[in-house]
């Protein structure tokens, strides 16, 4: 969705092809005094095998929201909304989140001396959700991320103080 990528992928001849990944840096973007919205890029590396037939390597796009102070479900739901409704006006498609993963104090847990925090997974079914998601080209959305990347934690800040104007 925000169509950055990590991969460099080169072809010197017929019969090679170079393929280099670098997992793009977080984007932050603070929309209060108290909370931040990242945009994480992660990926899935290749196992190393003793025979090697195939090697690749899948890159996502995640938002993670990061309060300094925990707050309750509703307050991330609201902002998960906007997000939403933001990036569904950005690309101009409808957007639900497919995955929604919290890390809530309640949850911490001592093992052998250690000290963990292990995430939450929420379950969330929204009904108006396509089975098979649509290819998502920069053509087709009302504008980029490129487009918008100088300005975007100004963007997003007025969309959340403006929303319910809008």
């Amino acid at each position: 969705m925000v169509n950055i990528s990590g991969f460099n992928i080169q072809y010197p001849d017929k019969k090679e092809v170079v393929i280099k990944y670098k997992q793009p840096e977080p984007i932050q973007a603070s929309i209060g005094e108290d909370c931040k919205i990242f945009i994480d890029i992660q990926a899935t590396y290749p196992i190393h095998s003793i025979v090697q037939k195939e090697a690749g390597v899948k890159q996502e796009t995640y938002i993670r929201i990061k309060h300094s102070v925990e707050k309750s479900l509703d307050g991330y739901w609201d902002i998960m909304h906007r997000i939403k409704n933001f990036l569904s006006l950005w690309i101009t498609e409808p957007v639900y989140p497919l995955a929604i993963i919290g890390i809530t104090e309640a949850n911490k847990q001592t093992i052998n001396d250690k000290l963990y925090n292990p995430p939450v997974e929420i379950y969330y079914y929204p009904p108006e959700i396509s089975k098979a998601p649509k290819t998502l080209y920069p053509h087709d959305m009302l504008f980029t991320f490129k487009d918008i990347s100088d300005r975007f934690e100004i963007l997003l800040k007025n969309w959340f103080e403006k929303v319910n104007t809008l």
